[in-house]
């Protein structure tokens, strides 16, 4: 069943929502409209769902406005407006009318990108910082107690002001986490700061080492318990960007799926013949949708953000990209035959990209292999997932084996410039494929000597 879309994924589909407007073409702009309404239908869909399982108090305010502000406005409604005008020939006003939706599209992904989930993760990475460097002062001042003697009155001062402070901020940090994890353990070791710095005022210096001692092992307890948080809260973050890239890219293939029946049914009303001007009408309406199609996919590169370390995935969104660009040019040109060759390219790597995200999702819901002490504790931007990032590059690899086996079948039929531009693209492709392969080895090896 699908997971109910983060508010990020509602920001990115309002941004596609932007940029996928028609542009003033003609022909298809009255069914590029019902398109895009329908967009906004399921975004509302989306608002409604997250309201009710969503339990950030912030989060749910900001889900609401969103959701009333789409509402109040009409914006569905506004929208199906729009597209009988443009069905009506009425452009004039129907660009005036997209110009005022427009603004209030805008407000509503300014509701939902202000303040995201992506605030707590970013507090907590504060926090650890600061925790270590807490330990820091402490280990400092634990190394400095142990050599002072006990008759030294200005020096046992001195530290013991070291300590009041260290005492005070962990105390601040705690407040600042609360129940946050990590908080009880700072919580425990107040006291030993405390009694550390009574025993250096009372010229004990034996005894405040030990106390320090004991503040150190809480510190360090609070230090491990919130690194293991935020390596979950990371791994979170990342299988959720995945998930919501599998959404995106579902949405994506049944748009090429439906532009491709499109070019379909127009190939066989053209019989094989030299397109007319009706025709050709309708395949530039067909190529405005598939450059449409490409600016959203650029779009949802900014899903990737949340991925982690990866080298395959932007070359992959990239590759869709220029397929639907090229796409777009052999429709505006009459060249239905290659064209469905490309589309046919295109759903196919969409479909395996999907794959590719399920197969890797499946992985990080099955129990770990290893304990979970053994699991990486630290929160750095996490290694490459080297079995995913192959995955893409197979499907890349195997989109150019295909169109490499196509185009040696097919070059004795074609024009010799047409064969020699087929041969350098393959040939840039390859090599970007082979220099991106090498970056995930040396990343593989970086993380796992």
């Amino acid at each position: 069943m699908m997971r109910a879309m983060t508010a990020k994924l509602l920001f990115l589909a309002l941004v596609l929502c932007l940029s996928a407007g028609p542009a003033g073409e003609a022909g298809e702009l009255s069914a590029e409209q019902q398109r895009l309404r329908e967009r906004m239908e399921a975004v509302e869909r989306r608002l409604l769902e997250l309201v009710g399982t969503v339990e950030d108090a912030d989060r749910v305010a900001r889900l609401r406005d969103a959701l009333t502000l789409s509402r109040n406005s009409l914006l569905v409604n506004r929208m199906e407006d729009i597209a009988s005008l443009l069905a009506e020939g009425r452009y004039a006003e129907a660009r005036e009318a997209e110009g005022r939706m427009l603004a209030d599209l805008q407000r509503l992904a300014d509701i939902l990108s202000r303040g995201d989930e992506g605030k707590s993760l970013e507090r907590l990475h504060r926090a650890a910082a600061q925790l270590d460097a807490l330990l820091q002062r402490q280990a400092e001042l634990a190394a400095l107690t142990a050599g002072l003697d006990p008759t030294g009155e200005d020096e046992l001062d001195r530290a013991a002001g070291r300590q009041q402070d260290i005492g005070a901020d962990t105390e601040t940090l705690q407040m600042l986490l609360g129940p946050s994890p990590g908080g009880e353990d700072l919580a425990s070791a107040l006291p030993f700061m405390d009694s550390a710095g009574q025993a250096l005022r009372e010229a004990r210096p034996e005894q405040a080492a030990a106390e320090q001692e004991e503040a150190g092992r809480h510190l360090q307890q609070a230090r491990e318990t919130l690194q293991e948080a935020l390596r979950k809260a990371e791994a979170q973050r990342r299988a959720e960007a995945r998930r919501g890239m599998a959404v995106v890219l579902q949405e994506f293939l049944e748009e090429q799926q439906d532009i491709s029946s499109a070019t379909e049914r127009a190939a066989q009303e053209g019989d094989g013949e030299t397109p007319g001007r009706a025709l050709m009408l309708r395949l530039a309406d067909l190529a405005v949708r598939q450059r449409a199609l490409g600016r959203r996919v650029a779009e949802a590169a900014e899903l990737l953000d949340d991925f982690g370390r990866t080298v395959a995935w932007p070359e992959a969104l990239q590759s869709v990209r220029d397929d639907l660009d090229a796409c777009a040019h052999l429709l505006d040109e009459g060249e239905l035959a290659s064209a469905r060759d490309v589309q046919e390219e295109i759903e196919q790597t969409l479909e395996a990209l999907i794959e590719v995200l399920r197969q890797t999702d499946a992985v990080a819901e099955s129990p770990p292999d290893q304990p979970e002490d053994r699991q990486r504790e630290e929160t750095d931007p996490p290694a490459v997932n080297v079995g995913e990032e192959l995955r893409v590059v197979r499907t890349l690899q195997s989109a150019l084996n295909r169109r490499t086996a196509r185009l040696h079948e097919r070059r004795d039929r074609m024009e010799e410039g047409r064969v020699r531009a087929r041969l350098e693209d393959l040939t840039a492709r390859q090599a970007a494929l082979r220099d991106g392969l090498a970056r995930i080895e040396q990343l593989a090896m970086e993380k796992n000597p």
